[in-house]
């Protein structure tokens, strides 16, 4: 045991856990804006023209979408990553591509409005990585 009492197995998800809050806590007074509808199609368009550059095809010649594992509804909250990272872009097909937009919508419903923190956008990913990888492409 701890000099607090705690347990030390139990200090980890404890430490994990204050260090979630005081993300959240740093990401609301930050106040980071959102990405305006204005942004998010000019970094679409933008990333449709980095898959052509590294693939040298068009994704949808191949009936493919560009998907972003970190939804741009979400990049704000990594202030220091670059959404159009080659890391980020994805191709799927347009159904898939569908299936993997609903499974997000339906994780941002269940927050009731709670802006996520880091932390959890990347859960997220990692669920949505291990549901519908096998249908995903990414660039090489």
């Amino acid at each position: 045991m701890r000099a607090t009492g705690r347990l030390t197995g139990t200090a980890g998800s404890n430490a994990a856990e204050e260090m979630a809050r005081r993300e959240a806590a740093a990401v609301a007074a930050r106040k980071l804006p959102a990405l305006t509808n204005e942004a998010k199609g000019a970094l679409r368009a933008s990333a449709v023209n980095i898959w052509q550059a590294r693939t040298g095809r068009r994704a949808v010649w191949d009936g493919m979408d560009v998907h972003h594992r970190i939804p741009l509804e979400w990049s704000h909250l990594f202030p220091n990553a670059e959404p159009n990272r080659v890391a980020n872009l994805i191709g799927m097909k347009s159904a898939d591509h569908t299936l993997v937009t609903n499974a997000w919508n339906a994780w941002r419903q269940g927050l009731n409005g709670r802006v996520p923190t880091q932390a959890e956008v990347l859960e997220q990913a990692l669920r949505v990585d291990e549901q519908f990888g096998k249908l995903m492409t990414f660039l090489p």
